[in-house]
């Protein structure tokens, strides 16, 4: 799907390429049903208890799910976005760039072998903000390094127009 892009790693210093939009939604459905799981469980642990849903859910984000810190910068040419990721490779991330949004998402790999790994072992993370300006997201690029993911992704030309232009009074 055009203007989205979902980074996959490659060799060399170009860090990620675009690939489909398909990768980046598995990955946002994988969370999403372990949320749901975890959610109903603490309804099971309420003994069944109506009212509360939201409740559950937002703990279950709270146990599930480690905040992204992300800083967005902006100069008259482009933005660029910076998340940390830590103890994140560049095969568990992935994010969705969007005119006016970025999305990131990170599902830690593990060896589903290993019983005695803890939930704290297995983090998710996911964060998503919106863009101060309209970006291109065809002509964007990112890279992952020291945990610090960059998405650098030039402004839209329409939007810089609008950012100049003056009128008559």
């Amino acid at each position: 799907m055009k203007g989205h892009i979902s980074p996959k790693p490659k060799k060399g210093p170009m860090g990620f390429v675009p690939t489909s939009l398909t990768q980046f939604c598995e990955g946002s459905d994988r969370i999403t049903n372990q949320l749901a799981k975890r959610a109903f469980q603490l309804f099971e642990e309420r003994g069944y208890e109506n009212g509360h849903d939201l409740d559950d859910w937002f703990k279950a984000e709270a146990e599930l799910l480690a905040p992204i810190p992300i800083k967005v910068k902006e100069t008259a040419r482009e933005i660029r976005v910076e998340a940390e990721v830590r103890g994140f490779n560049d095969d568990e991330v992935a994010f969705k760039l969007e005119k006016n949004q970025v999305s990131i998402q990170g599902i830690k790999r593990t060896n589903s072998n290993d019983a005695t790994q803890s939930k704290s072992e297995n983090p998710m993370i996911y964060g998503s903000i919106s863009l101060p300006s309209k970006v291109v997201p065809e002509k964007a690029h990112a890279t992952l390094k020291n945990g610090i993911l960059e998405i650098i992704a030039p402004r839209s030309t329409t939007e810089i127009a609008k950012a100049i232009a003056v009128s008559a009074a």
